[in-house]
């Protein structure tokens, strides 16, 4: 996931069955088409946006009980 974001996916050797990482630019990949690899883009994209939103709704949702766990009572105890 970290190494798709600096543009190294991983591939798989069919002859031995290696698996590696490869540095891969919309230029160097002239197995696929232009229509084909705008459809990887735009998904990679999606994917990446809907993580990040997940990871910040997480840290402000565990922020908000951090606040309501440490926060104090309303009143001194002695009710003086």
């Amino acid at each position: 996931m970290v190494a798709s974001f600096f543009a190294f996916y991983p591939y798989r050797c069919r002859g031995c069955g290696n698996r590696f990482l490869s540095f891969r630019s919309a230029a160097s990949d002239g197995k696929l088409d232009h229509e084909v690899m705008t459809t990887r883009r735009s998904l990679a994209s999606k994917r990446k946006w809907h993580e990040v939103l997940v990871y910040v709704g997480g840290i402000l949702i565990f922020t908000a009980f951090l606040y309501f766990i440490t926060r104090e009572s309303g009143g001194p105890p002695d009710g003086g």
